[in-house]
């Protein structure tokens, strides 16, 4: 385990992230108190690239994910090169 101050994390943040990625642990301290804590992070990757079906009713922010998920699939399907869809807002 090792400890190092915010401003000695962000001159030597490479190191310290190679550090981590290897098992190790780092305290991170600010004026002398130990503000945080930086270790392997323990995630499934497969849920990251899933998206809950939420129990929204419509006109909340149901509309504003499936919005978001139908232009993160529209993304996904163009090819390179090809140019970004822009939407504007009507002037009505």
């Amino acid at each position: 385990m090792k400890t190092v101050g915010v401003r000695g994390l962000k001159a030597r943040l490479t190191e310290y992230l190679c550090y981590v990625k290897r098992g190790g642990v780092v305290l991170v301290t600010e004026s002398g108190e130990v503000v945080a804590e930086l270790r392997r992070a323990q995630v499934d990757k497969s849920a990251l690239l899933e998206w809950p079906e939420l129990d929204l009713p419509p006109g909340t922010a149901r509309q504003w994910m499936d919005d978001i998920r139908r232009d993160s699939a529209d993304e996904s399907a163009r090819r390179p090169g090809d140019q970004p869809k822009v939407s504007r807002p009507s002037n009505s």
